[in-house]
């Protein structure tokens, strides 16, 4: 996923931007010390990084949820990391190779499979379980005791 690598960078170069307009680090602009005016697009830009680290935060976690509470979810972490989370893009042949070192023989239509369901429950992680088509998610998430 591109967009997590992006906002690394784009911190990085708001810390040097803010260091370089107002002579101290982002946190001390963020907390609101020793700033009077750090100017409209400044805090524009650093109010959008704050989200954007918040949003990637709620996906990190839900992904974590996956992967140590679905039975299925080491192999669907692994799918959606090498379709989606890696730093390099990959081709389909090479997830595939990929994916054959750490689960041999998963084909092609097991891979579209696999990948489907883990976005459906990383899907239903994010945005809730308000309805009665994803009892059957939360029941391999949070099985009851028996």
């Amino acid at each position: 996923m591109e967009k997590l690598y992006e906002v690394k960078i784009s911190s990085q170069n708001l810390h040097d931007e803010i260091y370089a307009e107002c002579g101290c680090s982002p946190d001390v602009l963020l907390d609101g010390l020793n700033i009077t005016d750090p100017g409209p697009r400044l805090e524009g830009y650093a109010r959008s990084l704050a989200r954007s680290k918040k949003m990637l935060q709620i996906l990190t976690c839900a992904i974590d949820v996956m992967r140590n509470r679905h039975k299925n979810g080491e192999v669907y972490y692994w799918v959606l990391y090498y379709t989606y989370l890696s730093p390099q893009a990959e081709s389909l042949p090479n997830t595939l190779n990929l994916l054959s070192e750490k689960y041999p023989m998963m084909s092609t239509r097991t891979y579209y499979l696999r990948r489907a369901e883990a976005i459906e429950v990383l899907s239903s992680l994010l945005w809730g379980y308000t309805s009665s088509d994803c009892e059957n998610i939360l029941d391999l998430l949070l099985p009851e005791s028996k």
